[in-house]
C-alpha cells in the first residue's frame, strides 16, 4: 500500500526502480504491474504503474549532454494520470517527460537533443524533475489527460562535474486511471524572463510577473536556475512591483524543492505570480540566458494547476498556450 495525503508533491533522495525491464538494453520500457485495485481514482491504492526508462548514458569527466528517447505507454484506451514519480541518477541536471503528438517516430535509444527545445516550442510537459526523486499526486478528482498509447518523450540533461566517468539514467512512473465525467483536467504553466545577462564577476538579477487567469487553482510549483543561481523566489502579488506575499524561496539551484499547496492557491483574475532570480557570475565571461548548465543561466518557475486552460509558456515576448 502506498500511503499519501490527499495530494502531495515531494522530493526525496531514494534511488530505485521497481519493475522488469523488457527487451534489449535500449528498449527503455518497464512495466510494473502492482497487483491491487484497478480503475480507481485513488492513487493511494495499488493501481498498476507503468514505467518508462531512459537507458544508461556514459558520461565522460566534464561532459555535458542532453539525450532524448520517445516511448509509447501501453494503455489501450484514453486514461487520466493521477500520479507521476521520477528517479534520476547522479549527473542528471533535470529530466522532462512530454506528451508528444501522434505520429512522432519512436526512438528507444538515447540520442542527442536540445535541452528545453520542446518546452520553448510549446510542447506539453508532464513533469520536470530536478531532484533525485520527485513525485506529483494530483488532488482528488483531478488528473492529466493521456491518449491511448500515449507517446512520451523523455529528455534528460546530464552534466558530469567530476574527474571520473559516471553512468546517467532516469525513470518515470505513471499511475493511470479510467476517465470519469466529473474529473477535472490539470496542466502546467512555465513562466520566466529570457532577456538578461550577468556581467563577469558581478551579481545579477531578473524579474518576471504575469497575471493568473481567473478560475485557476495552483497546487504545486518549483523554480529553475543554473549553477550561478543564488536565489529564486515566487510571490503572490496584485501589481508587478507592489507589496506581495512570498510563496516560495530557494537558494539551492541544483535541487530546488517542489512545494505543494493544500488548499490550492485560487485565483480570481486580479492576482499575479511574480518571479525573482539572483546570480553570482564567477567567470571572466558574460553569462546570458541559454540552455547550457555550464555557461548559461535560466530563470523560470513551473506550476501544476487545474482546471486546464492548456500548457502555458510565458516570457517577455508574451504567452504561448498549447491546448490539447
Amino acid at each position: 500500500m502506498i500511503t499519501t495525503p490527499l495530494y502531495r508533491i515531494v522530493a526525496a533522495a531514494r534511488q530505485h526502480i521497481v519493475g522488469v525491464r523488457l527487451g534489449s538494453p535500449g528498449a527503455g520500457l518497464v512495466i510494473a504491474a502492482l497487483l491491487g485495485a484497478c480503475g480507481t481514482d485513488d492513487p493511494d491504492t495499488q493501481t498498476p504503474t507503468t514505467s518508462l526508462l531512459m537507458p544508461q548514458v556514459v558520461l565522460a569527466p566534464g561532459q555535458e549532454t542532453t539525450q532524448c528517447v520517445v516511448l509509447e505507454l501501453p494503455n489501450e484506451t484514453p486514461q487520466v494520470l493521477r500520479r507521476i514519480r521520477s528517479v534520476i541518477s547522479h549527473g542528471s541536471h533535470h529530466l522532462i517527460a512530454y506528451r508528444v503528438p501522434d505520429g512522432t517516430p519512436l526512438q528507444p535509444e538515447p540520442a542527442p537533443c536540445q535541452a528545453f527545445a520542446d518546452v520553448i516550442n510549446g510542447a506539453s510537459p508532464v513533469i520536470i524533475a530536478e531532484s533525485a526523486e520527485s513525485e506529483v499526486v494530483y488532488p482528488d478528482g483531478v488528473g492529466l489527460a493521456l491518449k491511448a498509447h500515449q507517446l512520451i518523450k523523455l529528455e534528460e540533461h546530464f552534466l558530469n562535474p567530476g574527474d571520473a566517468a559516471i553512468n546517467g539514467s532516469g525513470t518515470v512512473e505513471f499511475t493511470l486511471v479510467e476517465p470519469q465525467p466529473s474529473m477535472l483536467l490539470a496542466n502546467l504553466m512555465l513562466w520566466g524572463p529570457q532577456q538578461f545577462a550577468i556581467e563577469p564577476h558581478k551579481t545579477g538579477s531578473a524579474d518576471y510577473a504575469h497575471e493568473v487567469s481567473a478560475g485557476m487553482k495552483v497546487f504545486g510549483l518549483t523554480t529553475h536556475e543554473h549553477k550561478f543561481g543564488t536565489l529564486a523566489t515566487v510571490e503572490l502579488a496584485t501589481t508587478a512591483t507592489g507589496q506581495a506575499t512570498e510563496l516560495y524561496r530557494n537558494a539551492d539551484w541544483e535541487h530546488p524543492p517542489l512545494k505543494s499547496f493544500d488548499p490550492p492557491l485560487a485565483f480570481d483574475g486580479t492576482q499575479s505570480l511574480r518571479l525573482h532570480c539572483e546570480w553570482l557570475n564567477t567567470t571572466n565571461d558574460i553569462v546570458p540566458f541559454g540552455i547550457s548548465a555550464a555557461t548559461n543561466e535560466m530563470c523560470f518557475f513551473w506550476a501544476y494547476y487545474y482546471p486546464s486552460q492548456g500548457f502555458q509558456q510565458c516570457a517577455e515576448q508574451g504567452c504561448r498556450i498549447r491546448v490539447e
